[in-house]
């Protein structure tokens, strides 16, 4: 399985795991200039945009794999997306991470870190 493949998996879990939680999915795999948004989910009054990273042996450097650079990235594509959807100045919004370590055996382990700015 090549690395597209299991990033496509890790997503597919990340977004079960939402649903499970009772998070509705409002779009995946956003796209914009400044990059792509994996999952954009809605938790209560909360707009959750969600950072996904995958991995198959271990998840010990999965948070940290997010780069200042792309930390930036990120925000820029968040900003772009409430902008273009009109969503106001005021409204509820955050970023999260999962982690996501996927096995041979069809399952996998998950580590959700909400609101993931304030711990960048």
């Amino acid at each position: 399985m090549g690395n597209r493949e299991i990033g496509q998996r890790g997503e597919q879990y990340a977004v079960n795991y939402l649903r499970q939680k009772d998070y509705d999915i409002v779009a995946r795999n956003w796209r914009c200039v400044y990059g792509e948004i994996d999952i954009i989910a809605q938790d209560g009054a909360a707009l959750v945009f969600v950072e996904v990273r995958t991995r198959t042996t271990s998840l010990d450097d999965a948070l940290v794999s997010i780069t200042p650079r792309k930390q930036s990235r990120i925000l820029r594509a968040v900003y772009a997306y409430l902008n273009a959807h009109d969503i106001p100045d005021d409204a509820a919004w955050r970023v999260d991470v999962i982690a996501v370590l996927c096995d041979r055996a069809d399952s996998a382990k998950i580590t959700h870190v909400e609101a993931a700015l304030d711990c960048w």
